[in-house]
């Protein structure tokens, strides 16, 4: 009886450190990608201050898909880690979304705190911009984004990070639906 609890403890230790560990990875790919993302925009939105006939749409997209690729990989990696438990879940006669809703939801929040701590970036980089870079070089002024342009890249990359999560998350789950 004492091997199983041990057995049992030593599992869910190993088990609750490899999920805290692929969660904290996807945080922060999600995190770097919405960043770079967020950043793409910003200088996006201040070049387009300065010079209006300039068209970022190509740039937009290529961040837009590296930073949706990454997350998918690293949402998927974590799927694998958790096959497992999927596959249970289906042989007691779970439904394919009963199992998907969850994930699609943990995806979710794992896009939304990658957004969060994006959006600490964003703010980190614009306050640099604003208060330390523009007054030692003046000429760069109009280079600056407004707050209602800066709040909306904010939105965009929030809503970006959750949509690429929840979908992400229901199309690494259904690869392992099939049991």
């Amino acid at each position: 009886m004492l091997n199983r609890l041990g057995y049992w403890l030593r599992e869910t230790f190993a088990s609750l450190r490899r999920n805290l560990t692929l969660t904290m990875a996807a945080v922060l790919t999600a995190a770097v990608s919405l960043l770079l993302l967020g950043v793409a925009l910003l200088a996006r939105q201040g070049v387009g201050n300065q010079l209006v006939q300039w068209k970022g749409g190509v740039q937009f997209i290529v961040l837009l898909f590296t930073a949706v690729v990454l997350i998918w990989n690293t949402i998927r990696t974590a799927m694998f880690a958790r096959r497992r438990e999927i596959e249970v879940m289906k042989l007691v006669g779970a439904t394919n979304w009963f199992i998907r809703i969850p994930f699609m939801f943990e995806g979710l929040l794992h896009g939304l705190a990658g957004g969060l701590l994006a959006v600490a970036g964003l703010y980190g980089v614009n306050y640099l911009w604003k208060d330390r870079v523009i007054p030692k070089i003046p000429d760069l002024a109009a280079l600056q984004v407004s707050s209602s342009q800066f709040n909306l890249v904010v939105i965009l990359v929030l809503v970006v990070g959750m949509l690429v999560g929840a979908i992400g998350s229901a199309v690494a789950a259904s690869r392992f639906l099939d049991v």
